[in-house]
């Protein structure tokens, strides 16, 4: 599998780290320039900030829709490629196990079904079940997009829903196993975690903040995607046949 790593060209400390993690584990790789929320973005401009500010109370920062940009490339990049890829962001710090288990120890038949399979997650505590082996499935929302695999597949149908449209973070639109298929499935214990060094490249993340009527809304869209997501649940346990094990 090829492995494409997110960086922006001036993020050079990181570019200088993660190339030396992968000169240590002798792993092949490429640079993926992630778009920069500081040049024009007119080739983003599906993001809908009216319907985002309505759902959530606030819009996401220029560089989060960086960010999905860049995600969204990459899955374009595994459509075009017709291949399977690994994508990593370049804040991902890697276990030592991150090129064994890479090689040997991903369960290829399940990657194949569902579409994509998370190497690290953002919630240390999130519920999760037992599938197989050292795959689990998220029962709610792992918030990450630092590191995953994904097949053409997969990636089709992340596309499929943010082909005219997004309003999400990327990680919280990969949450949505409900909306686009891909189940969110992952490897424990992880091969990555997140660690931006204390130089985030995403500033302005600080939410203001907002009135009543709008936390109410964003209560009631937060609401109706946690039903979702346990749907979700149930719709993978029936389908995977984990219900009576």
């Amino acid at each position: 599998m090829k492995i494409f790593v997110i960086n922006l060209s001036r993020a050079t400390e990181r570019r200088a780290r993660m190339q030396s993690s992968f000169e240590q584990m002798e792993l092949e790789f490429e640079f993926f320039d992630a778009v920069d929320a500081s040049l024009p973005m007119d080739h983003v401009s599906v993001y809908n900030d009216k319907k985002r500010v309505h759902r959530k109370g606030s819009g996401l920062v220029p560089g989060e829709v960086g960010c999905f940009a860049s995600h969204y490339l990459m899955w374009k990049k595994a459509v075009e490629l017709n291949e399977t890829i690994v994508v990593l962001e370049d804040d991902a710090v890697l276990s030592d196990e991150f090129k064994d288990v890479l090689e040997n120890h991903i369960p290829r038949d399940l990657l194949e079904k569902n579409g994509y399979l998370r190497l690290g997650k953002g919630t240390t505590n999130t519920p999760k079940l037992h599938v197989q082996d050292r795959v689990y499935k998220y029962l709610k929302w792992p918030a990450s997009a630092a590191g995953y695999i994904i097949t053409p597949a997969g990636a089709e149908r992340f596309l499929k829903h943010t082909e005219h449209e997004w309003v999400d973070a990327v990680d919280n639109y990969m949450d949505k196993d409900y909306l686009h298929g891909n189940y969110n499935l992952g490897i424990e214990p992880e091969l990555l975690i997140q660690n931006d060094h204390g130089h985030s490249f995403i500033p302005g993340r600080e939410r203001k903040k907002i009135s009543l009527g709008r936390r109410l809304v964003r209560n009631f869209y937060r609401g109706r995607e946690l039903l979702m997501t346990q749907l979700a649940n149930l719709k993978f346990l029936l389908e995977y046949k984990l219900l009576n094990r």
